[in-house]
């Protein structure tokens, strides 16, 4: 067989660790997801192109005249594009390939890549089955039918696929990860954290599995042992932010304000920057009794800048008409991934925006630029220190009903964040918070202060507040049955 490696990116973040190799033995250092076109918003983004659709006579048009009868240079240039995200590429390099050397198991595994990537799920299974078949000991081909059968939610036949593929080359680590997942997904939560205890005890140079098992005990609530299992990868591999990080919540939970507090120093000395570790450094001196400390980083009575921008009469009527009628308004999200509860939302209104919505996206432009104008500058500050030159907007619209509100969270990418009201029931006023923006109290699960120092703001017709990504907000459920409408963004520095 084949065996060539395709290096993978470590900037990307980690959503796809069964592809270490496409198609050749496998290595542990290059866990990571292949590199691909990726929108601001982090969403995978289908390129256009004819995978499974193009006319045979199309094809042989852009197939190669000089296909060698090794098909090795093809593969090679197919993961070299794959890797760049060119998917076009890599789809005819594969398929000249097969031309040369047909039912090559490399071959078939990485067109199967390329038709997952697309979002192909079928054919990229068949392709993934073919190569199995092909070559019973692939594990790398095992653990990607794996992953993408779980992508369908066909549980138990993911299963057995990252079954077959340890059965080929037992401890392979992607296969691990992904059977430990669809092991949580199935309920067996500790039949996943023997999996993961088993790579931690075999992969002994590497932190990834240590991470993933802390990662799963803390969605557990065994904390104590989250912290253990952090400390594990973060011998392995000091330094590691998103270990530093997660230990850091976890160590709150332990009632570990001080550790919590190294965690986010440590983390922040590695120059990465991440509104989690800045929220979770902000309670961890809060709780440690440093108020001041504190309140110069996250203070809500002073960091919390209410903006009334400047529009015509019928605007804000004809904006919460285009969100009502957004064509991507939807009720079914992940609830794991917002914060929103009980409502609808549109996930991203800077898709084709109507003529109103984008004029609301330049609102919001205006609005940013006119406080970095007014804000102080603070080097290393995290939030008075860090204005971006140069960012990007993430902007999402939410519907909330009967006792919807949002969970109290933070926004981990952004700089400065920020909230929209086009208009409000007439249920939100003076006499009760309910529906009113509630800053301080934290979320995810963190401990408080019996004192927590907290701020209620009721939110006004055609009105915005915009604060420091980090600091915990939420908003206070609404009993009445009336809707509201709000629109929520990110300021994400480039």
């Amino acid at each position: 067989m084949v065996t060539v490696s395709l290096l993978i990116r470590r900037d990307y973040p980690l959503d796809d660790p069964t592809l270490l190799h496409l198609f050749g033995s496998g290595g542990f250092a290059d866990v990571g997801s292949t590199a691909v076109s990726v929108c601001y918003c982090g969403r995978a983004r289908r390129q256009q192109y004819a995978f499974a659709h193009r006319p045979k006579a199309e094809m042989s048009k852009t197939m190669p005249t000089d296909i060698p009868s090794d098909p090795t240079p093809l593969l090679q240039r197919a993961a070299q594009a794959l890797q760049r995200g060119d998917l076009a590429t890599a789809e005819r390099s594969c398929r000249a390939a097969l031309k040369a050397a047909p039912h090559h198991p490399g071959a078939l595994h990485l067109l199967g890549v390329v038709a997952r990537r697309a979002g192909y799920a079928d054919a990229a299974i068949d392709l993934f089955r073919q190569a199995v078949a092909k070559a019973p000991e692939y594990a790398e081909a095992w653990a990607n039918l794996g992953r993408a059968l779980a992508d369908q939610n066909k549980t138990a036949e993911a299963q057995r696929a990252y079954a077959a593929g340890l059965k080929a080359r037992p401890d392979y680590w992607p296969a691990q990860s992904g059977l430990a997942q669809v092991l949580v997904k199935a309920g067996d939560v500790d039949g996943a954290i023997d999996v993961l205890n088993s790579a931690v005890a075999h992969h002994r140079g590497h932190s990834a599995p240590a991470l993933e098992l802390g990662n799963l005990l803390q969605n557990r609530g065994l904390h104590v042992e989250a912290v253990q299992a952090y400390s594990v990868a973060l011998d392995r591999e000091p330094g590691l932010t998103p270990a530093l990080s997660n230990r850091a919540a976890a160590r709150l939970k332990c009632s570990d304000p001080a550790g919590a507090l190294a965690d986010a120093e440590a983390y922040l000395a590695t120059g990465a920057k991440s509104a989690n570790i800045v929220a979770y450094k902000v309670l961890a001196l809060q709780l440690l009794g440093r108020q001041e400390a504190a309140r110069q980083l996250a203070d809500i009575d002073t960091m919390v800048y209410p903006v009334k921008p400047s529009a015509d009469r019928g605007f804000a009527k004809r904006l919460e008409a285009d969100i009502r009628a957004h064509p991507r308004l939807i009720d079914d999200w992940d609830p794991t991934l917002r914060a929103a509860r009980n409502g609808r939302v549109v996930q991203d209104l800077t898709k084709d925006p109507t003529p109103t919505i984008a004029a609301f996206l330049q609102m919001i432009g205006d609005a940013v630029e006119g406080l970095k104008a007014r804000l102080p500058d603070q080097p290393g500050h995290p939030f008075f220190g860090a204005k971006p030159s140069r960012y990007q907007m993430i902007v999402w619209a939410n519907i909330l009903g009967t006792g919807g509100h949002q969970a109290a969270h933070i926004h981990n990418y952004g700089w400065v964040s920020g909230v929209f009201y086009p208009s409000l029931p007439d249920d939100i006023s003076d006499a009760s918070p309910a529906g009113w923006i509630s800053f301080g109290t934290p979320g995810y699960g963190l401990p408080a202060r019996p004192d927590q120092p907290t701020r209620a703001l009721r939110p006004q017709p055609g009105g915005m507040f915009l604060f420091p990504s980090y600091m915990w907000h939420h908003t206070i459920p609404l009993e009445t049955g009336a809707e509201r409408v709000s629109i929520a963004f990110d300021i994400v520095p480039r």
